[in-house]
């Protein structure tokens, strides 16, 4: 038996060894950099070193830097036959238009999401026995019919006004899924408001609870369950609790929150920030994953997200609702259309009013607008109903790397993670944007995910477009 499997040792090992009948000697670029409606043809130079002759596949594999890439496979774009006779040279070409390049799932533009690509030519789906080459992609759009009107088309102010997470700022809890960040700053501590549930259990069965810190940035303490669908007194809450947002009004705290299975907005209101709080018996808003602004006369204004069936598809169009105050009832403004520009689609909304307009900051639900789906993007509007795009260029994609910065050593590591989502912004009393909050999806292993919230500094950043 020992002697069996030494010989099927031996065997595998050979079987590993051998080598391909095609080598690859050279890969060449057209350009190094390209812009994000651009192409670029890769060069091969292939040389048979086979016996006879041969005709094999060789296959092209597209990797973005910063992406979770298990094997090559996963990300095969082409792949040409090519044959020939003992020691003949030839030369393939692939021809990389922005179709090609796309590796994201929910990217349906003809245009590149911007970064650094790896370009992965071989005979086998091992990478270890392929080369590669680079390949930037330039956040910058060349023609007219791709370029969306905005504020900022080479630049984003808010983006540029993110600095690096403190270590302190990343809240996660063992066991338990953590999402939807809202914060409050009553006297001198922080309150942070977040859906919960067990690493186990499906999201919809979330609960809410509250976090404090001394610090905007951390670290935060697990205070309490503010409350659960087990004992909620109402059907329409009574499977899961999600999506809290909390702010006051006056002297009342209110804490609003999509209610599962119903998919409601209701809200719960309290004189203190711990409580106890009356749960008000239906649902107020009447949009899901809604953000509300209240203005100094106390009038309402809310957006949020609606699906709508279209041709057999969901569309997420953007909605918008006022009221006489934040009690409703709430109407609609405007027409049924998309209150987004070019029929974008938006998830999770946040909202805040300076610049003498409303500015919201969501996620490109199909990449519509940054070819990345799920990046936070960012539109104002001055009347509340016609939106448009503060910047082409997205405040954060899920495929950016992160800097970590800890706070005691000044040292800063890079992180990458696999998707933001859930942003909320966090303001100071004269109305500049402080911290960015989201919920991050990290893949910690090849089979598991964990999810957390992360709370990025941002250098009090006021919007200054006209």
């Amino acid at each position: 038996m020992k002697v069996l499997k030494l010989i099927i040792l031996v065997l595998l090992a050979s079987a590993c060894n051998t080598p391909e009948k095609f080598q690859i000697t050279k890969l060449e670029l057209s350009d190094q950099e390209i812009d994000r409606d651009g192409s670029v043809t890769l060069k091969v130079s292939v040389i048979n070193n086979s016996e006879t002759n041969e005709e094999q596949d060789i296959n092209l594999y597209i990797s973005k830097l910063g992406q979770f890439f298990e094997t090559p496979r996963d990300s095969l774009k082409l792949t040409k036959k090519i044959s020939g006779k003992l020691g003949k040279k030839q030369l393939v070409e692939f021809n990389l238009t922005p179709g090609n390049l796309q590796v994201l799932w929910g990217n349906n533009r003809k245009i590149t999401a911007p970064g650094t690509y790896l370009l992965y030519v071989g005979f086998s789906s091992n990478r270890n026995n392929m080369k590669h080459v680079k390949l930037k992609i330039k956040d910058v759009l060349s023609k007219k019919e791709t370029a969306y009107e905005a504020s900022y088309e080479t630049e984003n102010p808010f983006r540029d006004a993110m600095l690096p997470v403190p270590k302190t700022a990343i809240f996660k809890m063992k066991g338990y899924s953590v999402w939807c960040p809202a914060i409050i700053k009553v006297d001198n501590v922080y309150h942070m408001f977040c859906s919960r549930w067990a690493d186990t259990a499906f999201w919809g069965t979330s609960h809410i609870i509250r976090a404090t810190s001394k610090s905007l940035f951390g670290p935060y303490e697990y205070k309490e369950t503010v409350m659960k669908p087990s004992t909620f007194p109402h059907k329409w809450g009574q499977v899961g609790l999600h999506n809290p947002k909390i702010m006051k009004i006056k002297d009342k705290y209110l804490l609003y929150f999509l209610g599962i299975p119903s998919g409601h907005t209701g809200y719960a209101i309290s004189d203190k920030i711990t409580g106890p709080w009356e749960i008000i018996d239906k649902p107020v808003i009447p949009i899901n994953n809604p953000a509300m602004c209240i203005s100094k006369n106390g009038k309402a204004y809310v957006v949020g997200k609606d699906n709508v069936k279209e041709n057999g598809n969901v569309i997420r169009k953007m909605r918008a609702f006022e009221a006489d105050n934040y009690m409703g009832p709430f109407k609609m403004l405007g027409d049924t259309l998309n209150r987004l520009p070019y029929n974008f689609q938006l998830e999770d909304p946040a909202i805040w009013f300076n610049n003498n307009q409303y500015n919201i900051i969501c996620t490109d639900w199909l990449g519509l607008i940054t070819s990345e789906q799920k990046s936070v993007v960012y539109l104002t509007s001055k009347d509340g109903i016609n939106y448009k795009l503060y910047s082409r260029q997205a405040i954060w994609r899920r495929t950016d790397p992160i800097p970590i910065i800890d706070k005691k050593t000044s040292a800063i590591d890079t992180l990458y993670i696999e998707q933001v989502e859930r942003p909320e912004v966090y303001l100071n009393k004269k109305g500049e944007v402080e911290a960015l909050m989201v919920g991050v999806i990290d893949r910690v292993a090849k089979d598991k995910k964990i999810n957390y919230i992360m709370i990025r500094p941002v250098d009090k950043f006021v919007p200054k477009n006209k």
